[in-house]
């Protein structure tokens, strides 16, 4: 549920006793005066068929995740929960990148230029096992068009259900604004499995906050050619046992 240069870098490890001042959340950078635009992060879950190919296009529901685990096309089924969690799940997820100009949203943008994660379903329907999330990165820039998993099935119905679904749904969107996974086990991008299941994880250090302000800033300011380059790597999170 990913937070490297090899096509997948297996871990996942969510929980973990932590240090609150030494993460950061909803205490942002001050971002410069040029973000006069806002990225759209799609949060999808109503299921559906997303076809392989060699390059992300969320806007036609296309993945390089689904050719590398390789199927033709994934037929994800929709995210079920109990009543009011995905409204828990999403209210959550927006406390992590509270700060940035990035729209959290849940229905189809009718601009094509956004992200999108996918919450439903489980690895094996993408061709994967044991996994809790998987998507596209690049090298701390945002995945132009990029497509993410979160398998919301996988997930154990307990009592921490809504983090841990919220952790790694806003683990695998660090991952599509092109952060890559860390050892540290007060950070969202954990990779480190000795972390789980100890305690919630409240934020993002320091350096990947500055991290996601700078991917975006790029992004925003288009000063790298985005939709052209090339995915370097997916990164995965095994389910936790």
């Amino acid at each position: 549920m990913s937070r490297s240069s090899s096509l997948l870098c297996l871990a996942f490890a969510f929980a973990c006793v932590l240090t609150v001042s030494s993460v950061v959340r909803a205490t942002p950078k001050p971002l410069a005066p040029r973000f006069n635009k806002r990225l759209t992060v799609y949060l999808h879950t109503s299921g559906g068929r997303f076809v392989a190919s060699d390059r992300d296009d969320a806007s036609r529901f296309a993945s390089n995740i689904v050719k590398t685990g390789g199927l033709p096309h994934a037929d994800i089924p929709a995210y079920q929960g109990r009543p009011g969690e995905w409204d828990e799940i999403k209210a959550c997820v927006r406390t992590y990148f509270t700060g940035l100009p990035l729209d959290l949203v849940d229905q189809k943008p009718a601009d094509d230029d956004f992200l999108m994660l996918v919450v439903g379903g489980r690895s094996p329907d993408i061709g994967y096992q044991k996994l809790w999330g998987l998507s596209s990165t690049r090298n701390h820039k945002v995945v132009e068009r990029g497509v993410g998993f979160v398998f919301s099935a996988a997930h154990p119905q307990n009592k921490d259900r809504v983090q841990r679904l919220c952790e790694t749904t806003a683990h695998e969107i660090g991952h599509l604004l092109g952060l890559p996974h860390t050892d540290s086990c007060d950070d969202l991008m954990t990779s480190n499995n000795t972390c789980v299941r100890q305690a919630p994880i409240y934020g993002f250090r320091p350096d990947n906050w500055s991290g996601l302000v700078n991917a975006v800033d790029r992004w925003k300011t288009k000063r790298y050619p985005d939709f052209a380059a090339p995915i370097e790597r997916a990164a995965a999170h095994p389910r936790s046992k």
